[in-house]
Order: structure tokens, then C-alpha cells, then sequence
């Protein structure tokens, strides 16, 4: 994943995110009522894969050997 955000991705891209109706609640089943914070989410998920701004920095790319 991180070589592909750094060949792929351009600098204007804003690629993480979810469809529109991940932003309304869920009308029914175990998930009923939520609605995906992805807003919350993804600097959690940026800071457990090691990356910066939505990207892996240079530290992540060195341990990488990249």
C-alpha cells in the first residue's frame, strides 16, 4: 500500500474516502443507526501505518528501504 501512495497517488488526490451513503446512518440490521466517521478514523490509521498527511513520510520510506 505505501508504494502504491507514492507512485500512484498525485499531490491533489484525495483518494481516501468512502462513498456518500457511508455518510448516512445505516437504516437496518446489526449495523443500524451508524454512520462511518471516517473523519475520526483515518488520522488513527495514518498514525498506525506510519504516515504523514495521508501519505507514508520519509522515516516510513527509509524503513521500507524506499
Amino acid at each position: 500500500m505505501a508504494i502504491e501512495k507514492v507512485t500512484v497517488a498525485r499531490p491533489d488526490e484525495k483518494d481516501d474516502t468512502l462513498p456518500k451513503r457511508f455518510d448516512e446512518p445505516m437504516p437496518d440490521g446489526p449495523s443500524g443507526g451508524h454512520v462511518s466517521h471516517l473523519d475520526r478514523m483515518l488520522p488513527e490509521y495514518y498514525e498506525l501505518r506510519g504516515w504523514e498527511d495521508g501519505k507514508p513520510g520519509s522515516e516510513k520510506l527509509r524503513e521500507l528501504g524506499l
